[in-house]
């Protein structure tokens, strides 16, 4: 049996690889993050234990007490929504059942396959209980007896199952609030937090090694941003949903400096004290904001930059300001991205590029007559001596030092950037169309990447590097872009 099954990987790797499947991801490239927060069933091997969602499967280490990476990065599963769990003892194989069919996944070989049916051999270890009245809901939520925990603001989340996995605990899956543990004898529920709040990401804001990501408030019971401590694998989140007034709102921008961490939404600025996950202040049009959608944030020292619809908002917070409310500028021209250099504010907005001389006040657009980068700027990044503008059209630098431009025509293809990231060597691209990569020297042409080279979506809405990773937010989730995959080259 383990003959053929050898056998049969090989085939099928010979397969691939012969036929240049391009709509299958592409091996080491990806991996992927998103909205684990509603299972649908539990599993239990020697070492993990593993979670049916509707965005893939995700395993906990029973031993180590950590959460492992999600399998939904390796190729060969079609679609998402897990309905049917089953594992061997050892770990080693992986059955599952999506809306598409069911699939097989062998650690030695890290892919999923095809298969007929789930085997019938397997005793796995472990037992699946019913809800009972005795279980005590973690702080912030009330335990009704039917099984389903309820929140402040009356939102029910069903427990959906629950798993004794014959080593001293109790794994509870939720519809909406992700995996929680138990003591068999004590039933006291503590939250195991992995995954985004949700799933379609709208900005990412790295803070040494953090991410802090916002999205689109669609419907969700809960809303705000998640944290994500990407080297160490952890989640958390600042919610807004369970305030005594909850605020439900899509997530344009997010800043942080050492205290505070600033998000920008379609109806203001809240600010948040990092430490203590609490909203401290709030910005909104009715608080003499010019503009009521905040699109972009900066601070810087005491000042806070506030880029909206209809101009820019300043605000002063130093604890000596005799200033009151909200200075504005450039109404009614709407701000899209922000950036100090060299104590100049740079300001990308749908009508050019302007500076503000924070020493002087004075502000100057910038002239962009000798190249075509006219019309709106969508981002604004640094590497070097090298400044770079995101326009809907193209990509533009300027050197700080020189001054001399380059334009660089490839992104009108894909319909120009929405966000870019950039170092000494490379540009990341956001855009409709996916991620579009373009290297300094041996690569200087774009080079686009989709859903067929495994990213969530071809809708790319920010884009973050962060050593030798591409961070891609999408439409349906995060994505972890390996950039020295051998695939990339």
């Amino acid at each position: 049996m383990i003959i053929t099954r050898i056998i049969l990987m090989i085939a099928l790797s010979v397969f691939f690889v012969a036929s240049g499947a391009t709509a299958d991801i592409l091996e080491d490239l990806v991996l992927n993050y998103s909205d684990f927060n509603s299972i649908s069933c539990i599993a239990a091997g020697f070492t993990y234990v593993y979670f049916g969602t509707t965005n893939g499967v995700t395993r906990y280490n029973i031993t180590e007490g950590y959460w492992e990476d999600p399998l939904n990065g390796y190729p060969g599963l079609k679609g998402d929504r897990i309905i049917q769990l089953q594992v061997s003892r050892d770990d080693e194989n992986i059955w599952v059942q999506t809306e598409f069919g069911k699939f097989e996944y062998i650690n030695t070989f890290e892919r999923w396959n095809p298969v007929s049916d789930f085997p019938i051999d397997i005793n796995p270890p472990g037992s699946h209980l019913s809800p009972t009245f005795d279980y005590f809901a973690p702080p912030g939520y009330d335990y009704l007896q039917d099984g389903v925990l309820i929140d402040e603001g009356n939102n029910r989340f069903p427990l959906t199952d629950i798993l004794d996995d014959g080593w001293g605990n109790l794994w509870i899956g939720t519809a909406g609030l992700g995996v929680l543990w138990a003591n068999p004898s004590g039933r006291r529920m503590e939250f195991r937090k992995f995954g985004l709040l949700q799933p379609d990401v709208t900005s990412i804001f790295s803070d040494n090694g953090t991410f802090w990501i916002g999205g689109l408030d669609i419907g969700y019971y809960r809303s705000g941003l998640t944290i994500f401590d990407w080297r160490n694998n952890k989640f958390d989140y600042l919610e807004t949903s369970n305030l005594n007034y909850p605020i439900y709102e899509d997530i344009n921008c997010i800043f942080g400096n050492k205290n505070t961490i600033f998000f920008g939404t379609d109806f203001g600025l809240l600010m948040a004290d990092k430490k203590s996950r609490e909203i401290d202040r709030t910005y909104y049009q009715q608080s003499a904001l010019p503009g009521s959608q905040v699109r972009a944030v900066y601070s810087w020292g005491d000042s806070v930059f506030i880029g909206t619809d209809f101009g820019l908002g300043l605000v002063d917070l130093s604890p000596d300001s005799t200033t009151e409310g909200v200075e504005t500028l450039l109404s009614p021209t709407a701000i899209n991205a922000l950036l100090v250099i060299n104590e100049f504010l740079w300001i990308g907005t749908n009508s050019g590029t302007f500076r503000l001389n924070l020493r002087t006040g004075e502000l100057g657009r910038m002239d962009m007559s000798n190249y075509a980068a006219r019309g709106e700027v969508t981002d604004i990044e640094r590497a070097g001596d090298l400044i770079w503008l995101a326009t809907t059209d193209e990509l533009v630098s300027i050197d700080s030092r020189t001054a001399k431009t380059e334009v660089y025509p490839d992104l009108i293809r894909y319909g120009g950037a929405r966000a870019i990231a950039v170092n000494d060597t490379l540009v990341a691209a956001a855009t409709r169309e996916g991620l579009v990569l373009m290297w300094a020297g041996s690569k200087p042409r774009a080079v686009l990447y989709t859903a067929n080279d495994g990213l969530l979506s071809n809708d790319v809405r920010d884009v973050v590097i962060d050593g030798e990773y591409v961070w891609v937010g999408t439409a349906l989730g995060l994505t972890r872009f390996w950039l020295n995959s051998p695939s990339v080259y």
